[in-house]
């Protein structure tokens, strides 16, 4: 029924996703031929995880794995990120400060395995049911230059 509300029967937690350096998506043709149409409404800058290119360069992931690869100018880190406020606790008088800002998404039902269930009877053993439904929330977090480019941010 389209109109029922519906609860997932477990939790697959948070996954919190600290974008700790900039991508320049015009030089990140070096990580993926994708990153450019993906992120054109970005412009010039998006968010990556420090961890992701450090992989990167290391050749553990990437279109040609196991190559190693010093170009770097795709990307800068975000000097000071850990000590950055979030922008929900930033004062109104501080404006201009740089925060780490946080974009909540959460989907609170989808299709995530089969469920089985015990036979009742002779036969012992199990059979499928139906489907198992899930939920799962994530936390982006990335460097804001100030508030103001981080309005949705509350605590």
């Amino acid at each position: 029924h389209p109109g029922a509300v519906r609860v997932a029967e477990e939790s697959r937690g948070r996954v919190v996703i600290d974008n700790t350096a900039t991508l320049n998506i015009n030089k990140a043709q070096y990580l993926s031929s994708h990153i450019y149409h993906t992120c054109k409404d970005a412009r010039e800058t998006t968010f990556v995880p420090q961890h992701l290119i450090s992989q990167f360069k290391e050749g553990v992931i990437g279109v040609k794995k196991g190559l190693m690869r010093k170009e770097t100018s795709y990307f800068s880190p975000n000097e000071g990120y850990s000590d950055h406020m979030r922008c929900a606790q930033v004062s109104t008088s501080d404006l201009d400060t740089p925060c780490v800002c946080v974009v909540d998404t959460c989907v609170h039902w989808y299709p995530c395995s089969l469920k089985y269930c015990r036979n009742n009877g002779p036969d012992a053993g199990e059979h499928r049911c139906g489907i198992r439904t899930c939920s799962k929330c994530s936390e982006m977090r990335f460097t804001a230059t100030n508030k103001m480019l981080c309005s949705w941010d509350s605590l």
